[in-house]
C-alpha cells in the first residue's frame, strides 16, 4: 500500500508541475498580448524592453548623483562620465563603468574583438603618480597605458597581462586624461576599475572641500549637513542634491518627507513605511516612529528624529548638522566653509576674470575647416489655440520637424480603385492622379480640407510667418507591399499630402515612416529597398508636380530610413546600395534619398561623433560615396529611461544640457551632418500633471487665468528648461551651412570644446564654449587677434548654467589686445557674439515704468516708486508685475545688437541664494501711463493672477533674467524686438516683467525681485535699452 501510495503521489507531483508550466505559458502569452494591445492603444508610444531605442540607452538608467566618497582620493572616480570614451560600446558595459567606484560593474569588450581602447578624463591637469587597473577575467593579453596633459599623449607603460589588480607607478607628472589600449584573446574582456592617484600627497581632493573640512568629517564619523533653503546636502558622499526628482528647498515644511529620507539614507537609519504617512526608524538598538506632517515645523521633526535615534543635533545661523560626534563640524572655520558650500548655487560667479593664471586660451582663425549644420532645429507640434507659436518665435529656430503623417491624415481620403491587380494598373492610376492631383477623383480633397485645413494652416502657416523650414514625417513605415492595391493606397496618401503641403506652404522635405526598424527587419533586402524607394517616388513626384503646376523651384528632399537602432546594419546598407534604383528596378539619374535619417539618444559626445564617422565609412563601402546625415530625434535619453523611478536627471540638470551641447559641437566638427532636430519642444496634454522626467524640453500646464475664463483645450508651454535654452543659443547661431573656422584650444582639459562660425548677414562671429568639468570653474582667454575684428567692437556673452537661464551675463567692448577674459563655471555653456566692426552705442533710459499689484492692491498705482517688483504669491495681494516703456529715436543705421538692461536683486525668506527667475514679454500695447496704470487696467495681464492674457506672435517672451541676493546688472537680448519695431515704424516699445506659474501647484512664495526704477537715486541703475548700430 505504501509503495502504491508513493507512486500515486509521484504522478500527482508530475501532473502539478505540468499544470504550472501550462499556466505560466498562458500567463506569459497574456502579458505579451497586453503589451501589444497597450502599444496599439497608445499609438506605439509605450516602449517595451524590445524597443531599439530603449536597448540603446539601457546604460543611462542610473545617473551619478554625487562624486562619491569624500575620503577616497581616486582622482578618476566618477569624473566627467559623459566624456569617457571607448572604441567599443557594448550595451550593459559602457566605458563609464570602468571608473564608477564599483568592482562589480565593468567596461566590456565583446567576443571577437581583439583590440580596444578606453579614455578617461578628469578635467584640468593635476599631479599623478599611480594608476591601478582591475580586471575581472583573464582575457587581456597586453596593454598600453598613456597619459595626456593637454599637449599630447605620452606612453607610461606597456606590458602583457593585466591580471586581477595591476599597479603602475611612475614619477609624478601633470595629467588630465589616460588612455588604456588592450589586446585580447578574442573571448571578451572586462575592466572593472581604473583608479588614478597622487600617492605622495595625503590631501583630500579639492572637489570635496578643504583638508580642514574633510578632517572634521572624518573625526565626526557619520554626519549630514543641511542649509536653510538649499537643495543640497553634505555628507561623506560629498555635496549632492537632496531630492533630485523634486523641485523644492530643504528645511521647508512641505519638503519634510524628502529631507528625512535623505538624512536616514546618509546616516544609515533603517526606514520602514507604515502607511498613512508614517515611518518606523531604527539606528542600532534605537527605534522611533514618526509621521510626515507638512503642517508641523520641519526643524521640530528633525530635532525629534535625532533625539529618538540617539544622534546629536546642531542648528546655528541656518546651518543644521545631525550626526554622532559632530563637535569638529561646529568649528567656526569649518561651519563657514559648509555655509559657502551649501549656501548658494555652485555656478554663481562673476564672469569677467582677473589675474594672471589662465586655464585655457581659445584662438579662432579665419581658416575654414568645415560647415555648420544646415538644419539646427527641434521636433515641434504647433497645436492650434496654444502659445506654441510665441515660444517658437522666442526660440528663434530656423527649422523644425513636424508630424503631419500621411497614414494618420490623408490615407482615409484616398479612393482606391477596385480594379488594381498588378503594377500596370498601379502605374495607370498613378499617372491619372499626377495629371490632375486635386481633381482626379482619386483623393477626396474636399473632405480632407474640411477636417484638416484649419489645423494644418495654423501649424504650417506659423512656420511660413516665422521663416521656418519644415521637415515633415510624412510617409508610412509598414503595409502589405505584396498587394498593388495596398501599395497604391500608401503611395497616393503620401503623394497627396506631400503635394498639398508643398503647394500651399512650400514644404519640400519629407521623411519615410518613423522608426521602422522592427518592421523592415522582417523584410528581405528586396522588400526593404522597394519600400524605401517606393515612398521616395511619391515624395519626388509630388514636389515635381507642384513645380510644374505652380511654376515653383522647390528642392525635393527625401530622408530615410529614420532608424532607431542599428545605424550601419542591414537596413542602412540596403538603402545605400539602392540609392539610384527605383522601386520598379529602373535606374535614376539622381539619388532617390537625399539624407540618411536616424535617431540618437545619448550623453556621450565621443560616441556620437564616432557613429557619424562609422556611418560615413559604411556609405563609402556600400555606395562609393556619402550623403548627408540628419538626426531627426536627438536628446540626452529616451522618454522610457527618463520615466524610470530611480532616474535623477531632468532637462535642467547641468550634465544633461552640457552633454547635449557637447554632442552638437562634436558632431558638427565631424562633418557630413546636414541637420539635427532636438527632441522635443513640447508635449501638450489634456491633463496638467507635471512632466519633469521626459525628453520634452519644456513644462506645460493649464496657465493661470481669472475666475470664469475658460481654460484651453490642452495645456500650454509654461516653462523652458535649461536644455532648451542651451539648444536655443546653438540653433540661432550655428545653422545654415555657415563656415566653421579653425579654433585652437590651449587647455589641459582635452574635453573642453570651442567652435567658431561667421554670420555674414549680421557681420559677426559666434563662439560656442562648452565646459564639462564637474566641479571646477575655468578662467579662459578668448583671443580674437587672428580675426578681422576691430578694437572696441561689442562682445556679448550669453550663458546657460545651473544659475543662469540663457541671459546675457557680460557685454564687453573688445580691448586693445583683442582678448576677452572670462570665468566659465563648471558644467556650463556660453555663446559669445562678436561684432566685427565697432558700433555706435545708444543708451535709451526708460520713459515710463511702474509696478502693479493684484487682490487688495489691484487699484493702487505704484508709478513713482524707486524700485520695480516681480513676485508671484499664493496671496494675490502680494503679486507684483512690472511694466517698462522706451521711446525709440529715429535710426537710419542698421541695428546690430540691442539689449534690455536692468539693475536688481532678489529677496528670499530662506538663507540659500539660488536665484530668482522671471520672464520678460514684449507688448503690442504702448498706451499705458505710469501715473495711472494699476492691476485693473494693465495691458495683457489677468486681474487676479500673475499671468499674461495673450502669449502670441505680438506678445511673446523675449527672455528670462535671474537675480540674486547681491545687486547686479541684468541683461537680455532684445535685438529682434527693436528691429521689428523700427520696421513697423513704431516710436515706442514696452516690456512686461512677470513671474508666472511654471508647473501645476508650484509654490513661489519665498522669493521675489527688486529692480531699480527710473526714479532711483543712482542714474546708472535706471532701466535702459542699449542699442548698437552700424557707424
Amino acid at each position: 500500500m505504501a509503495i502504491v501510495f508513493e507512486k500515486r503521489m509521484g504522478r500527482m507531483r508530475i501532473l502539478k508541475c505540468f499544470l504550472l508550466l501550462v499556466l505560466l505559458f498562458y500567463w506569459e502569452q497574456g502579458t505579451a498580448d497586453e503589451a501589444r494591445t497597450a502599444r496599439k492603444k497608445h499609438g506605439g508610444d509605450i516602449r517595451g524592453e524590445d524597443d531599439p531605442l530603449q536597448k540603446v540607452e539601457a546604460d543611462q538608467s542610473s545617473a551619478v548623483v554625487s562624486s562619491g566618497d569624500i575620503f577616497n582620493r581616486n582622482i578618476a572616480l566618477n569624473s566627467m562620465c559623459s566624456y569617457t570614451h571607448a572604441t567599443i560600446y557594448q550595451r550593459g558595459a559602457f566605458a563609464r563603468r570602468a571608473h564608477d567606484g564599483s568592482y562589480k560593474t565593468y567596461w566590456g569588450i565583446p567576443h571577437g574583438v581583439e583590440s580596444a581602447a578606453l579614455e578617461i578624463s578628469w578635467g584640468l591637469a593635476t599631479i599623478i603618480d599611480r594608476i591601478d587597473i582591475y580586471e575581472l577575467d583573464s582575457h587581456i593579453r597586453s596593454y598600453r597605458l598613456e597619459i595626456d596633459d593637454g599637449k599630447g599623449w605620452r606612453l607610461v607603460e606597456a606590458g602583457g597581462k593585466i591580471g586581477p589588480h595591476c599597479v603602475i607607478s611612475f614619477a609624478p607628472c601633470l595629467a588630465s586624461a589616460l588612455r588604456l589600449s588592450v589586446t585580447t584573446d578574442g573571448k571578451g574582456g572586462k575592466i572593472a576599475e581604473v583608479e588614478v592617484y597622487n600617492s605622495r600627497s595625503s590631501a583630500s581632493l579639492p572637489r570635496y572641500g578643504s583638508r580642514r573640512l574633510i578632517d572634521a568629517m572624518r573625526k565626526a564619523g557619520t554626519a549630514v549637513i543641511l542649509y536653510d533653503g538649499s537643495p543640497f546636502g553634505f555628507s561623506r558622499f560629498g555635496r549632492e542634491l537632496i531630492a533630485p526628482r523634486e523641485r523644492g528647498c530643504c528645511l521647508s515644511n512641505r519638503w519634510g518627507r524628502s529631507v528625512i529620507r535623505y538624512i536616514c539614507s546618509r546616516l544609515g537609519i533603517d526606514t520602514v513605511e507604515t502607511g498613512h504617512g508614517g515611518v518606523k526608524l531604527r539606528l542600532g538598538t534605537n527605534v522611533s516612529r514618526m509621521e510626515f506632517d507638512s503642517s508641523r515645523d520641519i526643524i521640530d521633526q528633525l530635532r525629534a528624529l535625532s533625539r529618538d535615534v540617539g544622534l546629536a543635533f546642531y542648528l546655528r545661523d541656518s546651518l543644521l548638522i545631525i550626526g554622532r560626534s559632530i563637535g569638529p563640524l561646529t568649528d567656526r572655520d569649518v561651519s563657514e566653509e559648509l555655509r559657502r558650500l551649501l549656501g548658494h548655487d555652485p555656478a554663481l560667479n562673476h564672469w569677467v576674470a582677473q589675474g594672471k593664471r589662465w586655464d585655457g586660451v581659445i584662438t579662432p582663425f579665419p581658416q575654414e575647416t568645415g560647415k555648420t549644420f544646415e538644419w539646427t532645429g527641434f521636433r515641434v507640434s504647433i497645436v492650434p489655440g496654444t502659445n506654441v507659436p510665441a515660444w517658437l518665435k522666442y526660440v528663434g529656430t530656423h527649422s523644425i520637424r513636424t508630424w503631419a503623417g500621411a497614414p494618420r491624415i490623408m490615407k482615409r481620403y484616398v479612393k482606391v480603385p477596385q480594379d488594381i491587380r498588378d503594377r500596370n494598373d498601379f502605374e495607370r492610376y498613378k499617372q491619372q492622379l499626377r495629371a490632375r492631383p486635386e481633381q482626379s477623383g482619386l483623393v477626396d480633397f474636399e473632405g480632407f480640407r474640411k477636417k484638416w485645413q484649419s489645423s494644418l494652416s495654423f501649424e504650417f502657416g506659423t512656420c511660413n510667418k516665422l521663416g521656418i523650414t519644415v521637415l515633415n514625417e510624412t510617409g508610412p513605415k509598414d503595409w502589405d507591399d505584396r498587394s498593388w492595391a495596398a501599395n497604391f493606397h500608401e503611395w497616393a496618401a503620401t503623394y497627396a499630402l506631400t503635394y498639398y503641403l508643398a503647394k500651399y506652404y512650400g514644404v519640400s522635405a519629407h521623411q519615410f515612416g518613423n522608426e521602422p526598424d522592427r518592421y523592415l527587419e522582417r523584410c528581405s533586402d528586396r522588400r526593404i529597398a522597394f519600400r524605401l524607394m517606393f515612398i521616395a517616388d511619391a515624395v519626388h513626384s509630388a514636389i515635381a508636380d507642384v513645380n510644374r503646376d505652380c511654376n515653383r523651384k522647390l528642392e525635393s528632399i527625401y530622408t530615410a530610413p529614420v532608424l532607431a537602432s542599428d545605424y550601419v546594419g542591414r537596413i542602412a546598407r540596403v538603402m545605400m546600395r539602392n540609392l539610384r534604383i527605383r522601386y520598379d528596378g529602373r535606374r535614376s539619374d539622381t539619388d532617390l534619398v537625399q539624407l540618411f535619417d536616424r535617431h540618437r539618444y545619448s550623453d556621450r559626445p565621443h560616441q556620437n561623433a564616432l557613429e557619424v564617422r562609422r556611418v560615413k565609412k559604411m556609405m563609402q563601402a556600400e555606395a562609393g560615396r556619402t550623403i548627408g546625415q540628419v538626426f531627426t530625434e536627438l536628446n540626452f535619453s529616451t522618454a522610457g529611461n527618463w520615466r524610470r523611478p530611480h532616474i535623477t536627471f531632468t532637462n535642467d540638470t547641468a550634465n544633461v544640457f552640457t552633454s547635449v551641447a557637447a554632442i552638437l559641437g562634436a558632431m558638427m566638427e565631424c562633418g557630413g551632418v546636414y541637420g539635427v532636430f532636438v527632441f522635443k519642444v513640447c508635449t501638450l496634454r489634456e491633463d496638467d500633471t507635471p512632466v519633469f522626467f521626459s525628453n520634452t524640453m519644456t513644462c506645460s500646464c493649464y496657465r493661470e487665468r481669472d475666475p470664469g475664463v475658460p481654460r484651453t483645450k490642452t495645456t500650454e508651454i509654461s516653462y523652458t528648461s535649461k536644455n532648451l535654452e542651451a539648444c536655443r543659443l546653438f540653433a540661432g547661431s550655428f545653422y545654415g551651412s555657415r563656415p566653421l573656422f579653425k579654433t585652437r584650444i590651449e587647455c589641459s582639459d582635452r574635453q573642453y570644446q570651442a567652435h567658431t562660425t561667421f554670420d555674414a548677414e549680421n557681420d559677426c562671429y559666434y563662439v560656442w564654449s562648452v565646459q564639462g568639468n564637474d566641479w571646477q570653474s575655468y578662467d579662459l582667454i578668448f583671443d580674437f587677434s587672428k580675426l578681422d575684428v576691430e578694437v572696441g567692437a561689442l562682445v556679448t556673452v550669453e550663458a546657460v548654467t545651473s544659475a543662469r537661464h540663457g541671459e546675457i551675463v557680460a557685454q564687453i567692448e573688445l580691448p586693445s589686445d583683442r582678448r576677452v577674459r572670462l570665468r566659465q563655471p563648471a558644467k556650463s555653456v556660453i555663446l559669445l557674439k562678436v561684432l566685427r566692426r565697432k558700433t555706435r552705442k545708444i543708451i535709451i533710459p526708460a520713459t515710463a515704468d511702474a509696478t502693479v499689484g493684484q487682490g487688495q492692491n489691484a487699484e493702487v498705482n505704484r508709478g513713482r516708486r524707486k524700485w520695480l517688483g516681480v513676485r508671484r504669491h499664493s496671496n494675490p495681494s502680494l503679486n507684483e508685475i512690472s511694466f517698462i516703456r522706451f521711446k525709440l529715436p529715429r535710426m537710419k543705421a542698421q541695428v546690430r545688437h540691442a539689449s534690455l538692461q536692468l539693475f536688481g536683486y532678489s529677496i528670499n525668506s530662506h538663507a540659500y541664494d539660488g536665484g530668482f527667475l522671471f520672464r520678460i514679454y514684449t507688448l503690442a500695447e504702448n498706451n499705458w501711463h505710469e501715473d495711472s496704470i494699476t492691476g485693473m487696467n494693465a495691458p495683457n495681464l489677468y486681474r487676479t493672477v500673475s499671468s499674461a492674457v495673450n502669449v502670441d506672435l505680438q506678445h511673446y517672451p523675449v527672455g528670462h533674467l535671474t537675480c540674486f541676493r547681491e545687486p547686479r546688472v541684468l541683461a537680455v537680448d532684445v535685438t529682434r524686438v527693436i528691429r521689428e519695431a523700427i520696421q513697423r515704424s513704431q516710436t515706442e516699445v514696452s516690456f512686461m516683467l512677470i513671474r508666472e506659474m511654471h508647473w501645476k501647484d508650484e509654490n513661489t512664495d519665498s522669493m521675489y525681485a527688486r529692480i531699480a526704477s527710473r526714479e532711483t537715486d543712482d542714474p546708472d541703475h535706471i532701466p535702459s535699452l542699449r542699442i548698437d548700430t552700424s557707424q
